[in-house]
């Protein structure tokens, strides 16, 4: 076996405490990024959650889907400055997606493919969290509830009118048929990683 000189364990146990530092501070930025990720996911629900809640009473479910079509792509964008971390982006997108702006990329169909497997085996959703290129790319599952049926549920519940406009506004839908509790899609939160490098 050869001989190991001192100049060789030197740089062996440099290398390994490098990698060490490199995974400590890594971790905070990482818990940092997933609690920025989980933070504005939660303001996007909520924000959306009120809008649509208002619409229903204001004027019924195809109200509510007018609101959808016209605000809410606005509103999902706005959440970055709502928290005033204006170099995030907050996206939501689904396999079957309602509106072409919320198609997903590469990324997410990779993200999505995986949540839906997971949700066909019966298994728990969690939260992912990837780096990629400085940036963190946090993925929150979204599940269908109550309200989210009025406009993605079962096409034979919903009332004519709830149908006509959402053949009028998404002439190629694929968001209908769901039922509460399925795994719908995800809001993605992409945070450059100077974001949450600070110590």
């Amino acid at each position: 076996m050869p001989k190991v000189s001192k100049v060789q364990r030197l740089v062996v146990v440099g290398l390994l405490a490098a990698v060490c530092l490199g995974a400590a501070e890594t971790a905070p930025q990482e818990e940092r990024a997933r609690q920025l990720g989980a933070n504005a996911a939660f303001e996007l629900q909520r924000v959306l959650k009120s809008e649509l809640t208002s619409a229903i009473q204001a004027g019924g479910p195809g109200q509510a889907i007018r609101v959808c079509a016209q605000k809410a792509l606005l509103l999902t964008q706005g959440i970055p400055r709502l928290m005033d971390v204006p170099s995030m982006t907050v996206k939501r997108t689904s396999l079957r997606w309602r509106n072409e702006m919320n198609r997903p990329d590469a990324m997410e169909a990779k993200v999505l493919h995986e949540m839906e497997a997971r949700a066909q085996a019966q298994e728990p959703l969690e939260a992912v969290l990837r780096l990629h290129n400085k940036t963190y790319h946090y993925f929150e599952p979204i599940r269908t509830t109550g309200l989210c049926l009025t406009c993605h549920g079962l096409e034979e519940k919903m009332p004519e009118n709830v149908r006509q406009a959402l053949d009028t506004l998404y002439p190629g839908d694929r968001a209908r048929g769901y039922a509460a509790g399925e795994f719908r899609g995800v809001i993605h939160v992409s945070i450059p990683q100077a974001v949450v490098a600070e110590p």
